[in-house]
């Protein structure tokens, strides 16, 4: 874009803080059939809203539309490449947000020699992008370079939180059948004959001696 012609600027502000990719921006363009351009910028989370119109496009004379097409021409191959990085240097970011973002949240669990491995591979890429000699596919090989180590952290995490329930799901499970076995081998309350026998009356008796004891009265 820095060789485009600038037809006018305009700021939108009020733009509540919040992590990156967070704010949602919408852009729209208008024309009208005069010719007219509208350009406006909304923030979703706050409704506020900025807008520009160029009535006015200070058009270029032909000589300076055919020395912008020359250059064009001449400039084609540098301007590839130049896309190309651009590209690339917008999946750097992503990759480098997202590895600093897991760093933050997860470091006591990262092993050293992971962050280590990362963060030699992240300073090879930012030299890779300064250095105007190489190609963009020398530099892409940077980036995959890096994003495998990215990779390998994600995974090693992926791997002790795994680990980590498993371990915990065992411990559960033995303490389980630990209590199983306490109530297996609990010995089975077997009910004294004796004691039976001591509490037993023969009623039948008792009925006999009662009757013998009164004698009916005429």
């Amino acid at each position: 874009a820095r060789d485009n012609k600038s037809l006018g600027k305009f700021l939108l502000t009020g733009i509540l803080p919040a992590p990156r990719g967070v704010p949602q921006i919408e852009v729209s363009f208008e024309i009208d059939v005069n010719g007219i351009l509208k350009v406006s910028a909304q923030d979703k989370a706050t409704g506020k809203e900025q807008s520009i119109r160029i009535t006015n496009t200070g058009g270029l004379s032909s000589g300076e539309v055919e020395r912008m097409r020359e250059e064009a021409e001449q400039y084609a191959e540098e301007d590839r490449r130049r896309m190309e990085l651009v590209e690339l240097r917008n999946q750097a970011d992503s990759i480098l947000y997202t590895h600093e973002t897991t760093l933050k949240d997860n470091a006591e669990f990262i092993r050293d020699d992971l962050k280590a491995q990362a963060e030699s591979k992240r300073q090879e890429l930012e030299a890779a992008f300064k250095d105007p000699s190489l190609t963009a596919e020398e530099v892409k090989t940077k980036l995959e370079e890096f994003k495998q180590v990215v990779l390998s952290v994600g995974t090693d995490l992926y791997n002790r939180a795994s680990q980590g329930v498993s371990q915990e799901f065992e411990s559960v499970e033995e303490d389980s059948e630990a209590e199983e076995e306490i109530v297996a081998e609990e010995p089975v309350l077997e009910e004294d004959e004796d004691e039976e026998e001591e509490f037993s009356f023969d009623f039948d008796d008792e009925d006999e001696t009662v009757a013998a004891d009164y004698e009916p009265v005429d």
